[in-house]
């Protein structure tokens, strides 16, 4: 199958053909929900957080490389293999992926996080990732699961 892409009409992003800017689309995404971002080097392993993001993950923000081990601590032990596993596939192959995953809260309850992650080439010699995650409240899972 061969597709031709000469017919191909390229199109404005969603938010600027009804006339919102980009920084508006995203005060618009994120109004109701705290988003916290990271950045790993993929050679290194060093892992950065923001400080929404840590208070998403209940660890202290201290602006330097991300506690690892304090953070694996804290993942739901059936969970840990998948998102390891995600992250080394994910390396390997060069891609983005999104993943929910169970993370335990101080009161050893646990809370749903989503991760959205892409890998960005330029910025460091063998690529970092970039990401954000947020509280995939129980709420919406289940929406989203009886749909």
């Amino acid at each position: 199958m061969r597709i031709d892409f000469s017919t191909f009409v390229a199109r404005a992003p969603e938010h600027e053909v009804v006339g919102i800017n980009v920084a508006e689309a995203a005060d618009l995404v994120t109004m109701y929900r705290n988003y916290g971002y990271f950045r790993q080097d993929l050679i290194s392993g060093q892992c950065f957080y923001s400080e929404q993001a840590c208070a998403i993950y209940g660890v202290p923000f201290t602006g330097e490389a991300a506690n690892i081990p304090l953070l694996i601590s804290k993942t739901h032990p059936d969970d840990v293999e998948l998102v390891a596993r995600t992250f080394e596939t994910a390396s390997r192959s060069r891609c983005g992926f999104h993943l929910i995953h169970r993370y335990i809260r101080e009161d050893g309850g646990y809370k749903h996080l989503r991760l959205v992650v892409k890998i960005r080439e330029s910025r460091v010699e063998g690529g970092e990732f970039i990401g954000a995650v947020y509280e995939f409240y129980d709420y919406l899972r289940l929406v989203a699961v009886e749909k």
